[in-house]
């Protein structure tokens, strides 16, 4: 039997999330943010460690990727998870004074693992006199080697929204190329956050705006660590240390 359009979309849209997740976990592995590859050309190159989280960049022909890693101690990825995968717009406007609007759209279960898709909506505000951004990307969380993956990743062009959502008026839309966190638990129990991002805003926007926005993403680590109540150290091959 032919599947039917919503069908024939949820299989593209998993496979472009299949795609971009090898690209998510490559700039969330240890091997990418290796001493003897830093800033060299085509490897991420250390920016500083703010409260405890390493930032690193990567600039690509497309915008740049920005990574952030943190040690938590004694923490569970789902404790972040419950912020990250969370759509209550307070908890996301606490940690990220940016976001406007976060909802999901559609929804349904993989039957391989019993995981969860979601098809999210988020808008944020990105500055005076510049447009609002907002984003259509799908949103997965499971485990794969012990390791657990949060990755989002847009469908524009993939994907129809049912006839009763109505997208923000006047926003530009952005593309999420890669939003990607890996939680691992490490052998003393604490936990390594590795959160790797790549965002397109589209339209104009000035560089200084984008910069402002991007590179403090990862720090939204230390302040969830911090609501928590948990303490936080840098990780064993922090650049930090070698200072």
């Amino acid at each position: 039997m032919p599947v039917s359009s919503s069908e024939e979309e949820k299989q593209n849209i998993i496979a472009k999330w299949e795609e971009v997740f090898k690209v998510g976990s490559s700039m969330t592995s240890k091997e990418a943010i290796q001493e003897n590859n830093l800033g060299k050309e085509g490897n991420f190159e250390y920016c500083h460690t703010k409260q405890n989280v390493d930032v690193y960049a990567l600039k690509t022909e497309h915008s740049t990727i920005v990574r952030g890693d943190i040690v938590v101690e004694g923490a569970k990825a789902e404790e972040f998870l419950a912020h990250f995968g969370s759509v209550d717009l307070a908890e996301k406007v606490k940690f990220d004074s940016t976001t406007k609007r976060i909802e999901i759209v559609e929804q349904w279960t993989d039957e391989s693992d019993g995981s969860a898709w979601r098809v999210q909506y988020f808008v944020i505000s990105v500055g005076a006199l510049v447009s609002d951004r907002d984003f259509l990307y799908v949103l997965r969380i499971f485990k794969k080697d012990n390791i657990t993956y949060f990755l989002t990743t847009s469908i524009d062009g993939l994907y129809t929204p049912p006839s009763t959502f109505q997208p923000q008026n006047k926003a530009v839309r952005g593309t999420n190329l890669f939003v990607c966190q890996r939680y691992e638990t490490l052998e003393n129990g604490d936990l390594h956050i590795s959160y790797a991002n790549q965002v397109s805003p589209n339209g104009w926007i000035p560089i200084s705006i984008v910069n402002a926005n991007i590179y403090p993403v990862p720090l939204s680590l230390a302040k969830i660590a911090d609501s928590l109540k948990k303490k936080t150290k840098v990780p064993s091959n922090s650049p930090s240390l070698k200072k």
